[in-house]
């Protein structure tokens, strides 16, 4: 019996032996996945860092490309009123030239009018496709 005990004693203390070197070993495998989930928890935390930039960078592109739209689309406006008072100008100096029995084309600027009329109103007809032009972002 004493020879059993003499053995379990000693097989005892290699499994408690060989149970701490296995702890070990597998204590520095977790400490190397951690080291590695660290890392990727960086690259995460860079990551969310850099959408939020590119985020804010593009709520700004998207209100400056509004901004440019309104401000397009509000100067077709205008000139639309800026073609009214040009036709009617126009439409007035015809009548006082008529009166006056001479040629309207003969006052000065009278024929820039027209010009000026027809390629506004030109412009005019573009802009849904300008401003369709500026949206198509490559």
């Amino acid at each position: 019996m004493q020879v059993v005990n003499k053995v379990l004693s000693k097989w005892n203390k290699k499994t408690e032996l060989a149970n701490h070197k296995i702890s070990l070993n597998l204590q520095a495998d977790i400490n190397k996945v951690l080291d590695e989930i660290e890392d990727s928890l960086e690259f995460i935390r860079v990551s969310e860092e850099i959408l939020d930039e590119k985020s804010f960078k593009v709520k700004n592109a998207i209100d400056d490309f509004n901004t440019v739209v309104n401000t397009y689309e509000q100067s077709a406006k205008n000139s639309k009123s800026d073609i009214t008072n040009a036709k009617q100008v126009k439409k007035k100096v015809e009548e006082i030239a008529k009166d006056l029995g001479v040629d309207p084309s003969g006052v000065k600027n009278y024929n820039l009018i027209e010009k000026y009329v027809t390629e506004l109103e030109d412009e005019i007809k573009k802009v849904p496709s300008v401003i369709k032009g500026f949206s198509n972002f490559k």
